[in-house]
C-alpha cells in the first residue's frame, strides 16, 4: 500500500470479489511464525486466508491452516501460562485444550485495536 508502513501490513489482496488489506498476525502480535510440523513436508499445502471483520474494519490474514469454527465455552478457557511470552499473551485471554494441543484464545477487542492502529 503506497505511503503505508504500519506494522503488520503486507499488501492488498482480493477477498470475495473485493480488495482488502492483508495483515500478518504474527507481525501484528510481535511473535514469530510457528514452526512447520514435520508431517507438513509430506502433504500438499495450499495458501489459506482468514477474513477478520468488525465494522468498519475488514482485513485478510494469511494462515497456516483453518480447522473450522468451534464454539468455546467460557469455562473451557484456562489462564494463559507464563511461558506463553509477553508479546503473545498481550492479545490472548487464555488457552483451550484442542485435539491434544493447546490453542490461544485471542482477545478480539485488543486485536482489532491493534489492526486499527496499523491501518491508521
Amino acid at each position: 500500500i503506497p505511503h503505508r508502513s504500519g506494522r503488520g501490513i503486507i499488501g492488498v489482496t482480493r477477498a470475495r470479489g473485493e480488495l482488502a488489506v492483508a495483515i500478518s498476525l504474527a507481525s501484528l502480535r510481535d511473535v514469530g511464525p510457528a514452526p512447520a510440523p514435520a508431517a507438513a513436508a509430506a502433504r500438499v499445502v495450499y495458501a489459506r486466508h482468514l477474513i477478520l471483520a468488525r465494522a468498519p474494519i475488514r482485513v485478510v490474514c494469511p494462515v497456516d491452516d483453518v480447522y473450522g469454527l468451534h464454539a468455546v465455552h467460557a469455562g473451557d478457557v484456562r489462564d494463559a501460562p507464563a511461558t506463553l511470552g509477553r508479546p503473545a499473551a498481550r492479545h490472548a485471554t487464555g488457552v483451550i485444550a484442542w485435539q491434544q494441543r493447546f490453542a490461544a484464545v485471542l482477545d478480539a477487542a485488543a486485536l482489532f485495536d491493534r489492526i486499527a492502529e496499523a491501518l491508521a
